[in-house]
């Protein structure tokens, strides 16, 4: 059975004085048909003399399906906020960039690499920063939906006009 076999193969790589993970997962398909998903957590140790490997054996298949069920909604999660034209961004209490689409970075003239973890200062021109940043503790001190208008300086050093859309929204 390929359970048993991906055990064994690291466990006689361990037996055998190879650099073999101490901690791995494998994924076993059961008579049945259905996939299975195990963690190992294995060391070497002396039994009557000779080398042998202790190890523990967890199922961890609901633990894995949970994980990728998590995976795939923050992945829909972010198709979802990266398919709107608009720039959206959601920041942390922190005021510091959780994440943004492609036209939020763009507005700002940065990939979205640059833009998570920064606050408003980091990524906007100061005039800029300072609108938001109040605006950002408007809502702080009283979360509601918040709309607003400015004018500024655009990368191409034309002005703008900016109607800003605004929501607080809390985790648990």
């Amino acid at each position: 059975d390929s359970d048993v076999y991906q055990f064994y193969i690291p466990v006689l790589g361990r037996l055998a004085g190879k650099k073999v993970p101490s901690r791995y997962r494998l994924r076993s398909v059961k008579k049945d048909g259905t996939v299975a998903w195990r963690e190992v957590w294995a060391t070497v140790i002396e039994h009557n003399g000779s080398p042998a490997t202790l190890a523990n054996v967890i199922d961890i298949t609901k633990r894995k399906q949970a994980e990728d069920s998590l995976r795939s909604l923050l992945d829909f999660r972010q198709s979802l906020i990266e398919s709107i034209p608009n720039p959206v961004f959601y920041k942390d209490s922190n005021r510091k960039y959780l994440g943004c689409n492609e036209a939020f970075a763009a507005l700002l003239g940065l990939p979205k690499e640059e833009v998570v973890g920064k606050t408003v200062y980091d990524v906007a021109l100061k005039e800029v920063a300072d609108v938001w940043n109040e605006k950002d503790q408007e809502l702080i001190d009283r979360p509601h939906v918040q709309v607003y208008e400015f004018t500024t300086l655009g990368l191409d050093d034309t002005e703008r006009a900016f109607v800003n859309h605004k929501a607080p929204f809390f985790d648990a």
